[in-house]
């Protein structure tokens, strides 16, 4: 016979204990789980980072090499073969103020590494009557000079190619030609050797180092080189 005055059994409660207990073993595994997920995160920006500063890296270190090796004075032909022409001072590939020479990105814009590009133009009779070794039934014109310039800008290093002179009678082309070599950089290094070997018709050799370093994790970083070799003398301090 049930007691009149006894309630039904009811499930017993959490404790304050086990609960706390439990919020405990709850927050560690979240934060496990956080620290894991920040963990993979990182490497993936790390990695996504890493390998498109290198291609960035590796192609503006490819153009300006490229770019380099054509440094020529600019010249006309007569039947004479090539002479001079306009500024002499357009003949030289131009360097920092030192030999070798580095920069860790935190002095300002800096015009880094200058030299031009020509192709030759010619000397005719057609408008230069009176002149010799003018080549007879041609009518004379100007080289085409572009001028290739490396420089630090806003922290950044970047490459520009101008247009100086144009024939008219050549392809127009983009005045300014304009490309970031890297967006983070840490640190550049330039040096220009001499080749003792006479046989070489391009005796200079310019080394470029760049190293970039990440944004947000300064450990990471990648460095990337370039040697090119180029015909022009070269001088120091930057074009007069």
């Amino acid at each position: 016979m049930k007691h009149p005055d006894r309630l039904p059994n009811k499930p017993r409660g959490f404790t304050l204990l086990e609960i706390l207990i439990a919020s405990s073993i709850l927050v560690m595994a979240m934060t496990a789980a956080y620290s894991i997920y920040r963990s993979v995160a990182r490497t993936q920006e790390v990695g996504h980072w890493t390998s498109m500063t290198a291609n960035q890296l590796r192609n503006g270190l490819t153009l300006l090499r490229n770019e380099i090796t054509r440094a020529t004075p600019p010249t006309q032909i007569t039947q004479q073969g090539t002479t001079p022409f306009g500024d002499p001072a357009q003949g030289f590939l131009y360097g920092p103020p030192t030999n070798p020479y580095t920069n860790d990105f935190s002095s300002g814009d800096t015009k880094l590494i200058e030299f031009f590009m020509c192709q030759p133009g010619k000397r005719g009779k057609l408008d230069a009557p009176g002149e010799p070794f003018a080549i007879p039934g041609v009518k004379s014109e100007d080289p085409e000079i572009m001028q290739g310039l490396l420089e630090i800008v806003g922290r950044k290093l970047v490459y520009r190619r101008t247009i100086i002179s144009q024939p008219g009678t050549v392809v127009q082309k983009t005045p300014t030609y304009f490309q970031e070599i890297c967006a983070n950089p840490k640190s550049i290094e330039i040096k220009i050797t001499q080749t003792p070997d006479l046989s070489v018709k391009a005796r200079n050799i310019i080394h470029v180092t760049v190293v970039a370093q990440h944004p947000r994790y300064p450990e990471t970083k990648v460095t990337e080189s370039m040697e090119a070799a180029f015909e022009v003398p070269f001088r120091l301090g930057g074009y007069p």
